[in-house]
Protein backbone atom coordinates (compact mmCIF):
# COMPACT_ATOMS: atom_id res chain seq x y z
CA UNK A 1 0.00 0.00 0.00
CA UNK A 2 1.26 3.45 -0.86
CA UNK A 3 1.30 6.29 1.67
CA UNK A 4 -1.61 8.25 0.18
CA UNK A 5 -3.84 5.28 -0.80
CA UNK A 6 -7.49 5.76 0.12
CA UNK A 7 -8.94 2.66 1.79
CA UNK A 8 -12.67 2.67 2.54
CA UNK A 9 -14.36 0.10 4.78
CA UNK A 10 -18.05 0.84 4.21
CA UNK A 11 -20.25 -0.58 6.96
CA UNK A 12 -23.47 0.10 5.07
CA UNK A 13 -22.51 -1.92 1.98
CA UNK A 14 -19.99 -4.22 3.77
CA UNK A 15 -17.32 -3.47 1.17
CA UNK A 16 -13.63 -2.64 1.40
CA UNK A 17 -11.99 -0.71 -1.43
CA UNK A 18 -8.55 0.78 -2.06
CA UNK A 19 -8.37 3.47 -4.69
CA UNK A 20 -11.82 2.24 -5.84
CA UNK A 21 -10.78 -1.41 -6.34
CA UNK A 22 -12.38 -4.25 -4.33
CA UNK A 23 -10.01 -5.31 -1.53
CA UNK A 24 -12.43 -7.26 0.66
CA UNK A 25 -10.87 -10.63 -0.35
CA UNK A 26 -7.55 -9.35 1.08
CA UNK A 27 -9.00 -8.68 4.55
CA UNK A 28 -9.02 -11.16 7.39
CA UNK A 29 -12.45 -10.13 8.71
CA UNK A 30 -14.48 -12.93 10.32
CA UNK A 31 -17.37 -10.52 10.19
CA UNK A 32 -17.62 -6.90 9.15
CA UNK A 33 -16.40 -4.63 11.96
CA UNK A 34 -18.80 -2.31 13.74
CA UNK A 35 -18.26 0.53 16.21
CA UNK A 36 -20.11 1.03 19.46
CA UNK A 37 -21.05 4.44 20.86
CA UNK A 38 -18.18 5.98 22.82
CA UNK A 39 -14.46 5.27 22.53
CA UNK A 40 -13.31 2.49 20.18
CA UNK A 41 -9.77 1.17 19.67
CA UNK A 42 -8.68 0.34 16.13
CA UNK A 43 -5.43 -1.56 15.56
CA UNK A 44 -3.69 -1.83 12.18
CA UNK A 45 -0.68 -3.80 11.01
CA UNK A 46 0.92 -0.69 9.46
CA UNK A 47 1.39 2.83 10.78
CA UNK A 48 -1.27 4.90 9.02
CA UNK A 49 -3.63 7.81 9.40
CA UNK A 50 -7.30 6.90 9.82
CA UNK A 51 -10.30 9.11 9.20
CA UNK A 52 -13.46 7.62 10.70
CA UNK A 53 -16.79 8.92 9.38
CA UNK A 54 -20.11 7.96 10.92
CA UNK A 55 -23.21 8.68 8.84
Amino acid sequence: MRKKDLVIADGETCTVTRQGANKYPETDFWEFPSLLPGENQITTADLMTLNIMIH
